[in-house]
């Protein structure tokens, strides 16, 4: 026994113990960038809608800009809240991971949490059962573990959601700056900067087709206009 216990102190750890480190913070990695991909995305879909509302509405003082940036503001702090301090105040434990692979097999349960608590307190706590006890839990657990596939613990399927939203977002964005990239530039401008003097283009640019110089006593008066940038506007009302 004794000659076992420093071969059973390397051992364990590094073939059961650390496996389980290793797929936590694996696990870890891929739900904090899944959560920073969705927490993008959302920013990105808040900011394109506030966008074409502002363009719809076209907001015209300098108050209701800010109002509007206040409210972006807003919206990012929510989407932080929702993603990122939920997921960084709810870490993942190597408990978490062994009550994992206990649900995965069952026929496994309460052999791997057991061996992992075993697995940590000193030999010469008297608090924790005999270190005979303690070493046959932990080799049982590491022996009930040789077939478990490490890889399907950590998922790649919430992660590769993620990525497919802030793709489908980037791609959004990407197709309003090839459609109608000054419109995005000044939306851009206004949403970030509100006390900037960007204005949206003016949606009909009317011009007089032909401009009367003199009128006779009594002729109506006929005046022809065109839009040059489009269809003339159903109605219309001069000052």
């Amino acid at each position: 026994m004794d000659i076992a216990s420093p071969q059973w102190d390397v051992v364990m750890p590094s073939s059961f113990v650390t496996k389980i480190e290793a797929v936590r913070r694996r696990q870890q990695r891929r739900r904090l960038l899944a959560a920073l991909c969705w927490a993008l995305a959302a920013a990105g879909i808040a900011a394109l809608t506030l966008i074409a509302l502002d363009r719809a509405l076209g907001i015209q003082d300098v108050l209701g800009r800010v109002l509007w940036t206040a409210g972006f503001v807003a919206c990012c702090v929510l989407i932080i809240r929702k993603w990122l301090v939920k997921e960084l105040s709810q870490p993942i434990t190597s408990y978490d991971v062994a009550q994992r692979v206990e649900v995965e097999h069952p026929e496994l349960r309460d052999i791997v949490t057991s061996g992992l608590e075993f697995s940590r307190p000193s030999e010469t706590d008297p608090w924790v059962g005999s270190s005979s006890l303690r070493r046959a839990v932990v080799l049982r657990a590491a022996s009930g573990v040789e077939d478990v596939d490490w890889q399907q613990l950590a998922p790649r399927r919430p992660l590769q959601r993620s990525l497919y939203a802030i793709a489908a977002v980037s791609l959004l964005a990407s197709g309003f700056a090839w459609w109608a990239p000054q419109s995005l530039a000044i939306g851009v401008t206004r949403l970030f900067n509100p006390l900037n003097t960007a204005e949206w283009p003016r949606i009909h640019d009317l011009q007089f087709a032909e401009t009367p110089h003199k009128l006779a006593t009594g002729d109506d008066l006929v005046l022809k206009l065109r839009d040059t940038r489009g269809s003339l506007p159903t109605e219309l009302t001069m000052h």
